[in-house]
């Protein structure tokens, strides 16, 4: 993701998208686009199912973190908030110039799971006997 955690949890605001070879290229744009991509209507189309699921779960609930760190208030943050922080900058920019995110109920989705599943639990096995 290019908006990058500091030492106090802030995410910062996303830079705006260059499209040049030197921005597109670059380590921070390219984990911009798995974030992106886990939190975006996408297909799973192989390998191992635990550590996707766990993937897309942790995605989602960074989504929830960045939109609350890019909502102008400390109180707490709604539904809709949480979804125009992702949706537009406070520049305007939306979709691709800003974070990516063109369908609005994918992410509605994503952020009702990232603002409500922060412990997952994994059930206990009971031994048996």
């Amino acid at each position: 993701m290019t908006a990058v955690a500091s030492s106090a949890g802030s995410w910062g605001t996303p830079p705006p998208t260059v499209r040049e070879a030197w921005f597109l290229g670059t380590d921070d744009f390219r984990f911009r686009l798995v974030f992106n991509v886990l939190t975006s209507p996408h297909v799973f189309l192989g390998g191992n199912i635990t550590a996707y699921h766990r993937q897309v779960r942790s995605a989602e609930r960074s989504a929830a973190a960045l939109a609350r760190s890019l909502t102008a208030h400390d109180g707490p943050q709604t539904l809709h908030e949480a979804w125009a922080a992702l949706w537009q900058a406070p520049d305007g920019r939306t979709g691709k110039d800003y974070l990516g995110y063109l369908v609005a109920p994918h992410l509605l989705s994503v952020l009702t799971r990232g603002l409500t599943d922060h412990h997952p639990t994994t059930p206990r096995l009971q031994p048996s006997r």
